[in-house]
């Protein structure tokens, strides 16, 4: 009796608690059953036809990679097993929608051995339609060749821990030739995106878009291992737009530390990397290649009409309005950036505020030795309040070799020589602990293509901008230029020169004259500093080819 009344409890007890937790789950919002439901066993759905039809099913007689992406669950992995050797292409029928996590995975097509096999074309897709269009977290697309779509080759439009990896997009399946998106190659609009990685093959080839390679709208992406607006051998210019477009967002990575994070950035027909728009704050530019081949080398021709083998951007960097706290380069092991063969300048600041360029070779190759130059100057800069350097260990550039003349891109009138450094406009700008005329070891001049060269620093008609300081971590070297300082213009003033060394060596001593002026003040400019009174003021200016008081 007493038994029987037990299991009658229990059962009663039972069933009150499924009830309760019945009517529980079902008022608690969609976003927490989501997240705390079971999930199924995650399976795998093999697209077996380069077909793009959608008959509701996915099996083992027939599955398009549309029907696999509509099957597919949340941690589902979509692979390829299409009969036949070669490249596979799908001629989509429209863009592709992804809405749950998936892993869609080209590497895994037979015969893969590091290049895609896997191509979606997008040419009859219709207008304004994106490839892939990923409206989930979690999703990981690896090893496609994604072109000639109206859109973006990949849209990511929703929370974020989502990546691309091994994919060509806006190429030929060889990845040696445009076969454009129209909007551009990836736009980035959700947080937390990954755009290549460190590891072998993880890069991407982002190139030949008729938009910019990447647009990265909202913040917190890494964009690392990629070649950008170049061929899949990183020797020929693919170009897209710009390369790279942060606008209005924040705490970017653009490259990294290490060897594999690397970005390869050149042959975009605008700026390899353009930054820009209020909130595109704290966004990093480190470790790269901007406007060389793989190797971090310019290699080009020129003869009395045209260069062959151009493979620069038009700016390699441009920080511009409403961008605030940039760093390009930095101190850390491996942060440095190879800058140089862009057709206009290596940076270009015309806005923001707090930008820090520190720690790149800016004009030279990647051996410290070889230059083609940047076309223009290795900096520009018309915002206020830009460091170019620094006092911290690791933080010198090394600027030089800027100022190319190529027979069929005329200078700007304004600027007929090109200048390492060029201030045109802002004010408080700082130049300390460079090297700029000389090798990346202070010791000799650098040789310029086409015999010409920079003036080391100019400073147009702006002011209270300081070129050095009172202590040795402050000091530039300026040597081995046309001319080392330049003040000109009406506007120019309160300008301080201190502490450098103007026609010397690293140690002062030795001969490494610029050819002509050490400093010229010039045009008007007025109530400016050369040397001064403190301790280490002074500059040492010797062994240029002028014979003025500042030679």
């Amino acid at each position: 009796m007493y038994q029987n009344r037990s299991r009658i409890t229990t059962t009663i007890w039972a069933t009150l608690l499924l009830a309760a937790g019945f009517a529980w789950w079902h008022i608690l919002p969609d976003s927490i059953r989501k997240a705390i439901e079971p999930t199924a066993l995650a399976a795998t759905f093999t697209v077996n036809t380069a077909d793009d039809h959608n008959d509701g099913v996915c099996n083992a007689a027939d599955c398009t990679l549309r029907e696999a992406i509509n099957a597919a669950n949340a941690g589902d992995t979509i692979s390829f097993n299409i009969p036949g050797s070669g490249v596979h292409t799908i001629n989509a029928t429209n863009g592709f929608s992804i809405t749950k996590a998936v892993t869609i995975d080209g590497t895994s097509q037979t015969g893969f051995a590091g290049v895609p096999l896997i191509e979606l074309n997008g040419g009859s897709a219709g207008a304004g339609v994106n490839g892939l269009s990923v409206n989930a977290p979690n999703a990981f697309i690896k090893g496609l060749i994604i072109n000639r779509f109206s859109g973006y080759g990949i849209n990511f439009d929703s929370i974020g821990n989502s990546s691309v990896q091994g994919c060509y997009i806006g190429t030929n399946a060889t990845g040696t030739a445009a076969s454009a998106n129209g909007a551009g190659g990836i736009r980035i609009n959700a947080s937390g995106i990954t755009v290549g990685g460190t590891t072998s093959g993880a890069g991407n080839v982002i190139s030949g878009n008729k938009g910019n390679g990447i647009d990265v709208f909202v913040g917190n992406a890494t964009i690392q291992g990629n070649f950008i607006g170049i061929n899949s051998a990183g020797t020929i210019k693919v170009s897209n737009a710009s390369g790279v477009v942060i606008r209005g967002a924040g705490n970017n990575i653009i490259g990294g530390t290490t060897i594999g994070a690397r970005n390869l950035i050149s042959g975009n027909a605008e700026a390899g990397v353009r930054i820009l728009d209020a909130g595109a704050t704290n966004n990093f530019v480190q470790g790269n290649f901007i406007g060389t081949d793989a190797t971090g080398t310019v290699k080009y021709a020129c003869g009395a009409i045209g260069c062959d083998n151009l493979i620069g951007n038009s700016n390699g960097i441009e920080v511009l309005t409403g961008a605030q706290s940039t760093t390009i380069g930095g101190t850390a092991t491996g942060a440095r950036n190879v800058i140089t063969g862009n057709l206009d300048s290596g940076v270009s600041v015309s806005g923001g505020g707090a930008t820090s360029i520190a720690g790149n070779f800016i004009g030279l190759d990647a051996d410290g030795i070889s230059t083609h130059g940047n076309h223009v100057n290795g900096v520009r800069i018309s915002a206020g309040s830009v460091t170019v350097g620094g006092t911290e260990p690791g933080s010198r550039n090394v600027i030089s070799g800027n100022g190319v003349i190529l027979p069929d891109r005329p200078r700007p009138e304004q600027f007929p020589l090109g200048s390492g450094i060029l201030i045109s406009g802002g004010s408080g700008s700082q130049v300390l602990g460079n090297f700029i005329g000389t090798n990346a070891d202070g010791t000799a001049a650098v040789a310029v293509y086409g015999d010409e060269g920079q003036t080391g620093v100019s400073i147009i008609g702006s002011a209270s901008n300081i070129i050095g300081g009172t202590t040795a971590a402050a000091r530039n070297i300026i040597s081995g230029n046309d001319s080392g300082v330049l003040i000109s213009g009406a506007n120019a003033t309160n300008n301080v020169v201190q502490g450098n060394f103007i026609g010397t060596d690293v140690n002062g001593v030795g001969a490494v004259g610029n050819d002509s002026n050490g400093v010229e003040i010039s045009g008007g400019a007025n109530n400016n500093i050369v040397g001064g009174t403190l301790m280490g003021a002074g500059n040492t200016i010797a062994f240029n080819g002028c014979t003025d008081r500042y030679c």
